[in-house]
């Protein structure tokens, strides 16, 4: 009961429009880099691999010193999307023995987002967007709810900048990308051709160069070449023995 209630909190009481804000600066903003610490870093990293699908590149890592010195450096036309329970991320080394003050949030130049449960971080100077959720019992259901935040952004950018796929020029890309792959894949079946005796398989052909590259190859790997699968072969066309 505890989870539902958050997970409809974070559906239908986050504020719709910090995330309609949020979409528009990920779009917009030449460079985005999305970090956290322990598991908000893993969520900063399926971040990461979720806005791939839309083509948009977010950089990540999962090195305490590369981070730091990223945010320093970063520039007016960097975006940073932090991942941070507490909101603590934003002002302490916590995994730090004394968890000693952060000073890169005060030197960057970069518009600073943060994804807490702790509304208190809305009125840090440091962070521009804050994008808060809230628990009903004391149980800390951030894990899920970080992927179901996630999962949420993806589909507001969607929505609003619409999918690759659906755009022609990238279908046309992918189409044009689909014909040097089977153009290189027939060029390198050809080069199968030539008969070479085989020392596993005890083959000619296609089959030798095949089981020649597979160590101990039990006729399975190599299946659609070997002999033993003449009629595979005949089927698929690749190569009739």
């Amino acid at each position: 009961d505890v989870l539902f209630a958050d997970i409809r909190y974070l559906f239908f009481k986050t504020d719709s429009k910090k995330i309609e804000q949020l979409v528009t600066l990920i779009h917009d903003y030449e460079e985005v880099a999305a970090f956290g610490e322990g598991y908000s870093e893993t969520a900063a990293l399926n971040f990461q691999h979720k806005m791939s699908f839309y083509q948009k590149f977010i950089y990540t890592t999962t090195n305490d010193r590369k981070q730091v010195a990223y945010i320093s450096r970063a520039k007016e036309n960097t975006l940073l999307l932090i991942f941070s329970n507490s909101g603590r991320y934003i002002s302490e080394y916590t995994h730090l023995t004394d968890a000693p003050s952060k000073k890169c949030f005060e030197e960057t130049k970069a518009k600073v987002v943060l994804f807490t449960s702790n509304r208190e971080m809305e009125k840090d100077p440091r962070v521009d967007l804050c994008i808060d959720w809230e628990y009903k019992d004391l149980v800390q259901n951030h894990p899920v709810l970080y992927q179901l935040l996630i999962e949420r952004i993806a589909i507001a950018y969607q929505n609003k900048y619409g999918f690759p796929m659906e755009n022609p020029y990238f279908l046309f890309f992918v189409k044009f990308a689909d014909i040097i792959f089977i153009f290189a894949w027939r060029h390198t079946i050809n080069l199968f051709k030539s008969p070479i005796k085989g020392s596993l398989a005890g083959e000619t052909g296609p089959a030798a160069n095949v089981c020649n590259a597979v160590v101990g190859c039990p006729h399975e790997t190599c299946c659609i070449f070997c002999s033993e699968q003449r009629k595979i072969v005949s089927k698929t066309n690749f190569y009739t023995v």
